[in-house]
């Protein structure tokens, strides 16, 4: 299509399309939009939302399903097992409990527990960085992190593994990072790609995590950070960014 010059709309949830190895043709070209949401407190950090029913330029991440379930008068108890389960189930199914304990999902889904972070502690998770996101790798996966400072190539160990990647991106005219959650087979081909992409990716903090059960359940990993990272406050890139 972009070589035609033609134009075309697509709507879609799978958000990991903006993350292809497009032709700089196509790449050019694209242009993403969502409907723009008033948001308006209400103090002790609830808010309201408002649909206008208009484009404005971004990516959808969040279709605000709970919400739109509470303002029509859905109890409170289901919302909050709702939410418990938006935090296990991923774009392409549930994580398994290779990945996390069973145990732990079902006493979480169980008691409805809500996950929604406070100012205080996005503040204190942004300060931290990559610490924060190595710890919940950790946590849920039960495997050692492995940090890739700047300019290093990652460990060999980790060559032809299954693995998910973050990356830590230092804009120098910014005070606050940007981060970049990716999954690969080839870890040290893809960090070699970042670093080629521009300034801004050249001199990024990683950590990689290798994953035991291949691609599908690496997959499943990378939605689930980006979906916590999302969570916690962290501003979040794309492929097409940069």
């Amino acid at each position: 299509m972009a070589l035609k010059q033609l134009s075309g709309f697509f709507a879609t949830h799978l958000h990991g399309i903006l993350r292809l190895p497009l032709k700089e043709a196509a790449a050019a070209r694209l242009r993403t939009k969502r409907m723009a949401i008033n948001e308006s407190a209400l103090g002790d950090e609830a808010q309201s939302y408002g649909w206008t029913y208009k484009l404005e330029d971004g990516v959808c991440t969040n279709s605000l399903a709970l919400k739109t379930a509470e303002r029509f008068g859905l109890s409170k108890h289901i919302l909050n097992r709702a939410e418990a389960f938006s935090d296990i189930v991923t774009d392409v199914g549930i994580i398994s409990s290779s990945a996390i304990d069973r145990d732990d999902l079902v006493a979480l889904a169980a008691n409805g527990q809500s996950r929604v972070a406070s100012k205080e502690s996005i503040d204190e998770n942004l300060a931290k960085g990559l610490p924060v996101i190595s710890n919940f790798l950790e946590g849920i996966i039960k495997t050692k992190v492995f940090q890739i400072p700047s300019q290093y190539l990652p460990p060999a160990q980790l060559a032809g593994s299954s693995c998910v990647y973050v990356l830590e991106l230092k804009p120098p005219a910014r005070s606050s990072s940007a981060f970049y959650v990716g999954q690969t087979a080839h870890l040290p081909t893809r960090i070699s790609q970042h670093r080629k992409k521009g300034k801004h990716w050249k001199n990024f903090d990683a950590i990689a995590i290798p994953i035991e059960k291949g691609t599908d359940e690496a997959r499943n990993i990378e939605s689930l950070t980006i979906r916590e990272l999302s969570r916690l406050g962290y501003e979040l890139v794309s492929w097409a960014d940069g």
